[in-house]
C-alpha cells in the first residue's frame, strides 16, 4: 500500500487533511515545529544552542526572536549562523535569573528538560 492509499483509507477525515498531514511528514522537525509559530509573532527561546530553529521560526516569519543559551560555544556558532539575520538577540546565561521585560508570543525549550537536574 502506497502512502496516498494510507491516507485515503483515514476514515472520517477529508481530503484537505489528508494533504495537510501528508504534507507535514515531509517537513524536518524545525519546520514542522517552526509552523506553528505566528506570522509576526516574538518568539523566545530558551536552550537555543547553535540557532537551527531560530533559522526555522525566522523562515515561517516570526518578526523577532530571542535565543538563551548556558553555552558560550553554542552562542557562537549561533551568532555565525544568524549574523545576516535582523531581529535576533542571543543572550549568554540562565533563563531563570534574566529579566525579560517584553512578552512573548512563542516560548520554546526544546531539549531543554534533558539538562535540567
Amino acid at each position: 500500500m502506497n502512502l496516498a492509499s494510507r491516507y485515503n483509507a483515514i476514515p472520517g477525515i477529508s481530503l484537505g487533511t489528508k494533504l495537510f498531514l501528508h504534507l507535514r511528514w515531509w517537513l524536518t522537525p524545525y519546520e514542522r515545529m517552526a509552523a506553528y509559530v505566528p506570522k509576526s509573532g516574538k518568539v523566545l527561546d530558551v536552550g537555543c544552542g547553535p540557532g537551527r530553529v531560530a533559522e526555522a521560526v525566522l523562515d515561517a516569519g516570526a518578526a523577532s526572536y530571542v535565543g538563551i543559551d548556558f553555552s558560550p560555544r553554542m552562542l557562537a556558532l549561533a551568532r555565525e549562523r544568524l549574523a545576516s539575520r535582523e531581529s535576533v538577540e542571543l543572550v549568554e546565561g540562565n533563563f531563570l535569573d534574566l529579566e525579560l521585560p517584553r512578552g512573548f508570543s512563542v516560548v520554546l525549550a526544546l531539549g531543554l528538560f534533558d539538562y535540567l537536574e
